[in-house]
């Protein structure tokens, strides 16, 4: 079959189309490598195996009819080793290079990964890091049983969200009459802007997230790890003088929503706005985020979505210009224990375990906080352009909110 032929158009569903376009950057390590033909192969495989593995296909923010190509082969670069493998997520050598819907670094012990969002999120490249390490065979059809559909299930998570449970319409319209953010209004100063991506990475130690669970079980039973977290991160930036709207943004994974059989592996996150405050308690940010989830609408959010898009035109609009005096608009985005199966083969010999994923921010003021598990430890990565918000002021920020966030977590 000729490369011609074999290249079609699929259909795709709406979350991706809304999503193409801005990328995500892991960097994983220090692991065993493999050769860049190594890599190339097992990727190519993953490409054969169809459309369902989401890799072959070519995003596009105009149109859900996307182009399959059997024969896309990734690019896989080398670079020298980094001092620091946050080093890697932005180096000045791949600045304008990354447009390829997947393309690959290795660095020693590290390997950088890069992909358009369109393709999906944590759980596409979670399976990309795997194909690539040489821990799931990507012509194993079990691997996409609970992924292969091509629908986006967002219709069956609205069926089994509400047509099981009638009350989580009656709690969600009352959920939704109460006072909810309203879009930022700014008539200010404005300065010329291109963008700038910039990352920071903090790493808080097993011991740590211990001493903030025990002040967690002492001073606010019930309240969820995340919520902590995110309390100590938003004061933390605070206290570095970065101005916060006070309307956080944080993603909720519609996949709770489906059967355990059904996973789409493409885009199936809904980001919900909640109106933090200045000074937002682990209490506050639980309960928001709790009654949210219990009323569903996080699907509501994604059928919502998906509806707009539909009557979208065009591509993506890219802003030109910055706020003078801007406040950092954050998402706050939770990842859980990764990978989520499996295992990574960690060098122990080498430095702490390494796995971080960055992505462009939402925006000139846009400070994307992204936190998983890895390997015991609390990893948090901090997206933001440098030329909106100080670089070193984010970095000490994160890294004081890892190595003493009690400190942040006083009465008030």
């Amino acid at each position: 079959m000729s490369a011609a032929a074999a290249t079609r158009r699929v259909h795709v569903p709406r979350m991706d189309v809304v999503h193409a376009g801005p990328r995500i950057t892991s960097v994983i390590g220090p692991v065993e490598v493999p050769s860049a033909d190594v890599i190339r192969k097992r990727l190519s495989r993953m490409v054969v195996a169809g459309a369902h593995t989401r890799l072959g296909l070519q995003p596009s923010p105009s149109s859900n009819r996307w182009m399959y190509d059997p024969t896309f082969t990734p690019g896989v670069s080398t670079l020298e080793r980094h001092d620091q493998p946050s080093d890697l997520l932005d180096p000045p050598a791949l600045r304008g290079h990354d447009s390829s819907p997947l393309s690959v670094t290795t660095s020693g012990d590290y390997l950088r990964t890069d992909h358009d969002h369109g393709l999906g999120e944590i759980d596409f490249g979670l399976i990309v890091h795997a194909v690539i390490l040489g821990s799931v065979d990507p012509t194993d059809p079990t691997i996409w049983a609970r992924s292969r559909r091509s629908m986006s299930g967002v219709g069956t998570a609205l069926v089994r969200t509400f047509g099981s449970d009638p009350r989580r319409a009656v709690a969600l319209m009352r959920d939704l009459r109460s006072p909810r953010p309203a879009p930022p209004v700014f008539d200010g100063p404005t300065l010329p802007w291109t963008p700038h991506r910039s990352g920071a990475v903090s790493t808080a130690t097993a011991a740590t997230l211990d001493t903030v669970k025990s002040w967690r079980d002492r001073h606010a039973t019930g309240v969820s790890m995340f919520a902590v977290n995110l309390a100590v991160w938003h004061r933390a930036l605070a206290a570095e003088g970065i101005t916060i709207d006070p309307v956080s943004t944080i993603p909720f994974d519609g996949r709770r929503y489906l059967a355990e059989n059904r996973s789409p592996l493409g885009n199936f996150v809904a980001g919900l706005q909640f109106r933090l405050g200045d000074r937002p308690s682990p209490r506050t940010v639980h309960d928001q985020i709790s009654t949210a989830a219990r009323t569903g609408r996080p699907v509501a959010n994604l059928a919502l979505t998906c509806a707009k898009s539909r009557l979208a035109r065009g591509g993506s609009f890219v802003p030109t210009t910055v706020a003078a005096n801007p406040s950092a608009h954050i998402i706050f985005s939770h990842l859980g224990t990764v990978p989520r199966s499996g295992s990574i083969a960690w060098k122990r010999a080498g430095a702490p375990a390494f796995y971080v994923a960055h992505s462009d921010p939402a925006g000139p003021d846009g400070l994307t906080l992204t936190s998983a598990v890895v390997d015991g430890s609390l990893i948090t990565t901090g997206s933001f352009h440098a030329n909106v918000f100080d670089a070193r002021s984010v970095a000490r920020a994160l890294d004081n909110a890892a190595q003493d966030p009690l400190q942040f977590l006083s009465a008030r």
